[in-house]
């Protein structure tokens, strides 16, 4: 012990019977305790002895500390080498020479610290907030770090302490606890809720494969009231995994060859669709073949250069894609199956510092020392920089028009500012685990943020009324943390349930209607029930998992065929009374680009593109205008051809600033605010908050909640409010909260299965290739409505239904002609968003 103070072992409030540690100088110090007294020994002298309860008297206790006149308040203030735990009482003898030579004999060491005093950064901090040294090692003791984590003497964590939160059930500190077996395997994990997970392993000498490796994980883990969600693994004769069984019941198993290489993957029963996987001498993959019931195999291959380097790419049609390196051996050529080709230049220091796209245009990248981006210049010349703190911290964004995005941090590098183009400035706070506890956006109240144990989002109070996308949401999770139940912002609840696989097999509407999902043992949806008995849609798969067939209610269905490489040739949706609606997608070039459409038997629709995939030419092959799009290096259009000319103009910025004439104004933070047609307004998020005619007049007001969704849109004077299902609009309302119709989704994004409308029927969609809605029929099978749209989806009529899904299975607002796609508003008539891209420049520099 080492004393950064004087400090007193004290067994009495008398001066007394006290003894010093001085300053700057190591003692070594031994407590003993044999069931009758408790001993101090100071370098081997024993200095006091004192009751086994560790007082002196009936009132005075035994301390350590640092000198005050209240002991209460004593504390250590000092370093510790080591220390040792024995399971009995040492005798004088044994103190004094473990305190001349250090020596024990080990047997009844129970525990061995020895501190790291060469690493700050691994201290432990007492109660007076001094630092003291705290990293032991060896023997079958505890470590605590500073982080909260405790480890036993071999090295395994046991418990991680993390910092006091706010709770719902008040300030909690979350705690997560480890067990091990007696192979130092772990055993149990206790999350900070008390829920555990389970580890078994196999010890059976009968299974010499399995022996010691993991068997059973088992989540939630109760012999009373756990869910006990199980999942079992099997191993072969080099440890590899060759079965899995998932907590319904379906297993998974692989097949590996002598060199511990995947050779076959074989989908649970009573599918068993079968994936073979071949290696070259070096040990890349070579090849990939899928085995097919109706048609040859589908087969990917591979082929490498030295080093291991991929070197081409042939698809199931036999199309190529061929890439290349530099000296340096880093990759600085893809060549495309049409033989385009983008070109990639390297520093001195190994950073992308150049790309020449096949059409010649060439973006440009510089660094700074520390190899942080500096600036990056489009194809066009124009360039956005960027500057860091001295912790590589980005702080700010300077864009082409000297408009810039300005971060803040706090100490643990979470942001606290967010300063956009226009000067507004959001402000976020953080709880100890970093989470983010409150927002302040200008003119706004505040959003408060309430998590619970183990850190989900519980309760969110948006300090704006409910009218404006304010309000308070609640949400609740089952044992092991999948969400159970959201209370909206309009008190709306909606339920969900899933099974052993955690995959959803109820959403509860808040009516109370609710929908059943199955699924197969591969875990694709095949049903999808309205009430758990009536079945809305029914869907059937190939052996590459590709959709094959959807049944709807009314007995119509949809038909899909596929070439070999996964591109859909055909769509027939059939109808009742034996009418169909038949796409035939027959021509695509050879990186999937659709050059051909023909709907029933109508002349085909024919497309052509530029040297990086725009859209130049549409052939109507019908009368109708051909369309010719024209562009700059960067993707910017410059014309369009359509029984006339319509000229673009653009800025630094990528923004189109006058269309055929009529001029295009834009915000500081990139949004469109005026496009001759309609005025935009947005809030300091970049969500649109109104479209006013070019008199100022209202056209749409749009809402959101806290989490960015459209809640409202008021047109004309009336009001419809939107639920949600996470991202999706299960139902809509009008202004005093009386239902208006209900959605029903199946797998994928954006992919209604049908409206419904209270006291008047269920409408069932159908759909074109690429997801857009081409017509509504009722449950008799009957056409109400039909769709269509050119090729940038502009539709060519409204729904009289209140139909809100269209192109790309996305809302279309005929009040502004605008779809709502989440994110940001598209655009159809320029083919552009209103918005900037919030993702900023990962999808290209344009809008």
């Amino acid at each position: 012990m080492y004393g950064n103070t004087p400090i007193f072992w004290l067994n009495s409030a008398q001066a007394n019977s006290s003894q010093t540690i001085s300053k700057d100088q190591w003692y070594h110090i031994v407590g003993t305790n044999d069931g009758s007294n408790l001993k101090i020994y100071v370098n081997g002298v024993c200095r006091a002895t004192v009751d086994s309860s560790g007082r002196s008297g009936s009132s005075y206790d035994a301390y350590i500390g640092s000198d005050g006149n209240d002991v209460d308040d004593y504390y250590f203030d000092g370093e510790i080498d080591s220390v040792k735990i024995f399971s009995r009482a040492l005798s004088s003898d044994e103190i004094e020479a473990l305190y001349l030579t250090g020596a024990d004999d080990g047997n009844d060491l129970e525990g061995y610290w020895k501190m790291n005093d060469n690493a700050y950064d691994k201290t432990v901090t007492d109660s007076s907030g001094n630092k003291n040294h705290g990293t032991a090692s060896t023997l079958n003791t505890f470590a605590m770090h500073t982080d909260g984590k405790v480890e036993d003497g071999v090295g395994s964590l046991i418990k991680i302490t993390y910092p006091t939160i706010s709770t719902p059930d008040g300030n909690k500190t979350p705690v997560q606890s480890f067990t091990y077996n007696s192979s130092g395997q772990i055993d149990t994990i206790t999350a900070p809720d008390g829920i555990v997970r389970k580890y078994d392993y196999y010890y059976n000498a009968n299974e010499p494969n399995n022996y010691g490796r993991l068997w059973k994980v088992i989540e939630d883990y109760n012999e009373t009231d756990g869910l006990n969600i199980t999942t079992e693994y099997t191993y072969g004769l080099l440890g590899k995994i060759i079965e899995v069984k998932d907590p319904n019941g379906n297993i998974r198993k692989s097949k590996y060859n002598e060199l511990d290489q995947l050779t076959q993957a074989i989908a649970p029963s009573p599918l068993e669709y079968v994936t073979n996987f071949s290696y070259d001498k070096n040990g890349n993959s070579s090849r990939i073949e899928r085995e097919l019931s109706s048609e040859p195999n589908q087969i990917i291959s591979f082929t490498n250069r030295m080093h291991s380097k991929l070197q081409t790419i042939t698809d199931p049609l036999g199309n190529v894609t061929t890439y290349g390196y530099n000296k340096n051996e880093e990759p600085n050529l893809i060549t495309d199956a049409e033989g385009h080709s983008e070109v990639a230049v390297y520093n001195e220091r190994g950073l992308l510092c150049k790309v020449v796209d096949a059409n010649g245009g060439i973006t440009e990248l510089s660094y700074d020392d520390n190899g942080n981006l500096m600036e990056i210049k489009d194809a066009n010349g124009n360039g956005t920089t960027y500057d860091y703190d001295g912790f590589d911290r980005l702080i700010c964004i300077t864009y082409p028009d000297d408009t810039n995005e300005v971060l803040g941090y706090d100490k643990n590098s979470n942001i606290i500012s967010r300063k956009n183009r226009e000067g507004e400035t959001i402000y976020y706070g953080y709880d100890a685990m970093n989470r983010v506890i409150l927002k302040n956006r200008p003119d706004d109240p505040n959003i408060a943020y309430l998590y619970n144990i183990i850190g989900q989002e519980v309760d969110v109070n948006d300090g704006r009324s409910v009218d404006n996308g304010g309000g308070v949401t609640t949400s609740s999770y089952d044992r092991i943390g999948r969400i159970k139940e959201v209370n909206d912002i309009e008190s709306r609840i909606i339920k969900y349930e899933y099974d052993e696989r955690g995959l959803r097999t109820k959403l509860v509407y808040p009516d109370d209607s609710f929908i059943t999902y199955e699924y197969d043992t591969m875990s694709r949806l095949t049903k999808v029930k309205m009430s758990g008995t009536s079945v809305l849609a029914e869907y059937e798969y190939d052996e590459l998992s590709r959709r094959t067939l959807l049944t709807l209610l009314s007995d119509a269905n949809i038909v899909y065929e596929y070439d070999i490489g996964n591109r859909l040739k055909k769509l027939i949706n059939n109808l009742n009374g034996g009418n169909s609606i038949v796409f035939d997608y027959n021509d695509y070039d050879k990186v999937g680009n659709q050059l051909s459409m023909k709907v029933d038997d109508a002349n085909a629709h024919e497309y052509t593109y530029d040297s990086l995939y725009q859209l130049t030419d549409v052939n109507y092959n019908n009368g109708i205008n051909n369309i010719s799009y024209f562009y700059d290096r960067l993707g910017n259009r410059t014309s369009v051809e359509n029984s006339g000319t319509t000229n673009y103009l653009h800025n630094s910025l990528n923004q189109y600033t006058s269309v055929g004439g009529t001029n295009y104004s834009y915000d500081e933070n990139g949004n469109l605010t005026n496009d001759g047609t309609y005025k935009y307004y947005y809030d300091c998020e970049n969500r649109l908050t109104d479209a006013n005619d070019q008199n100022g007049d209202p056209v749409a007001v749009y809402k959101y909640d806290y989490r960015g969704r459209r809640i409202s849109k008021t047109v004309g004077g009336t009001t419809t409010k939107y639920c949600y299902d996470d991202d999706q609009v299960i139902a809509e309302y009008d202004g005093n909260n009386n239902l208006l119709r209900k959605f029903v989704y199946g797998p994928g994004i954006d992919e209604p299965i049908c409206m419904i409308v209270p006291g008047v029927g269920t409408y069932y969609y159908h759909f074109d290739g690429l997801g857009s809605i081409i017509a509504l029929y009722n449950s008799s099978g009957n056409m109400v409505e039909s769709y269509s749209y050119d090729v940038f989806g502009d539709p060519n009529t409204t729904s009289s239904l209140g139909n809100p899904y269209k192109f790309t299975g996305r809302r279309y607002d005929s009040e502004a002609g605008l779809y709502y796609y989440r994110a940001r508003y598209y655009h159809p008539a320029i083919g552009r968003f209103l918005q900037a891209d919030p993702i900023g420049y990962e999808a290209g520099m344009n809008l």
